[in-house]
């Protein structure tokens, strides 16, 4: 799926996947990371049945696959370095992975304003296409800039006019 988004957003190769499947409010465009939700899914539906107080489901909970079958589902994932045992603990693992990266390193403070992010999910009439992708570039720090261009490369990220690099806060007149 990140494949198919960054085509359709025209986003550089390189993106990070976290920059997809984080929250709107965090930075990220919202997109379920379904190899993770679906586990905490089926452990919370496990949880649910362990708890049940009907005499049928706590019979059937007594067998052995039963048992197995709910051991496996309540097992903790990682992901990262992190314990994923809840969709809460998934999201903030989500954004530090995200502000970890050299693209989600100015999207720190971004949940501090969560109505900012509206747009990103919204569906808004107001952006038409084509400025709904260049919003999500400027947003992810993914601007077709110099210093983007020069990643791994020997090529100058110098603004022509000030000799400073060339970054979207660059260019938005923030540094």
């Amino acid at each position: 799926m990140p494949a198919t988004v960054r085509s359709w957003l025209k986003l550089p190769h390189d993106t990070v996947t976290t920059s997809f499947h984080s929250a709107a409010v965090d930075g990220g465009l919202s997109l379920l990371m379904l190899a993770h939700q679906v586990p905490l899914m089926k452990a919370a539906r496990a949880t649910r049945l362990a708890d049940s107080e009907d005499p049928a489901i706590q019979a059937l909970l007594e067998t052995p696959a039963a048992s197995q079958l709910i051991e496996s589902q309540t097992r903790p994932r990682r992901l990262n370095d992190t314990i994923v045992t809840s969709t809460r603990c998934l999201r903030s693992a989500l954004a530090q992975t995200l502000y970890q990266s050299v693209d989600g390193h100015g999207l720190v403070a971004a949940s501090l304003v969560p109505q900012q992010h509206l747009w990103v999910s919204s569906g808004t009439p107001v952006l038409s296409g084509s400025a709904y992708v260049g919003a999500v570039k400027f947003r992810g720090n993914l601007m077709a800039t110099a210093l983007h261009k020069s990643r791994g490369r020997q090529l100058s990220s110098g603004c022509d006019c000030c000799l400073q690099t060339v970054t979207g806060a660059h260019l938005a007149g923030v540094s």
